[in-house]
């Protein structure tokens, strides 16, 4: 999990140039281990873990709303509403960091998003339906519409000054 061995420290991938990069994963126990080996997705989960700074959020409203009307004998009028409004986002740091070669940031990173979708569906529906002795008659007309919308906004901003940073939840 931590690199301790000197002559390790002082080579690849822990150094770029023979200086020791700032931007290495640590925390008050030491640097987090790095393997030689890997540069692609697989990264020292510790590490990575160390670096989740970000919130992610959603409030979500549902609803279906009906009614029947019966018109006259055998006529029957349905209608019903239904929605899907949803708010979420995002807010987080991304502090300066070297997981491994294709892993890394040289600057620290903040970024906000905010996002809003609403779906909803308007059924309207007549039917009638009547016996006459051994026949029965059955009709059904219908509409129906829906539309689906969203907005997204969001924004970053790199290298700027930070002291400390702290979540708010």
């Amino acid at each position: 999990m931590y690199e301790t061995d000197p002559d390790k420290l002082s080579q690849a991938p822990y150094t770029s140039g023979g200086v020791l990069r700032s931007n290495l994963v640590q925390d008050e126990n030491g640097i987090f281990a790095i393997s030689p080996r890997v540069t692609s997705e697989i990264v020292n989960p510790v590490a990575a873990y160390s670096l989740a700074n970000g919130i992610g959020w959603a409030d979500k409203i549902v609803n279906n709303t009906y009614a029947s009307i019966k018109l006259i004998d055998g006529l029957e009028f349905k209608t019903s509403l239904g929605i899907d409004l949803a708010y979420w986002g995002s807010d987080g740091l991304n502090m300066p960091h070297y997981l491994n070669a294709t892993n890394y940031l040289d600057t620290n990173s903040v970024y906000t998003s905010f996002n809003r979708g609403l779906t909803w569906m308007w059924d309207n529906t007549v039917s009638y339906n009547k016996t006459f002795g051994k026949h029965t008659l059955s009709a059904l007309v219908g509409h129906s519409a829906q539309a689906v919308n969203g907005r997204y906004i969001g924004g970053s901003k790199r290298i700027f000054r930070s002291l400390t940073y702290k979540t708010q939840q």
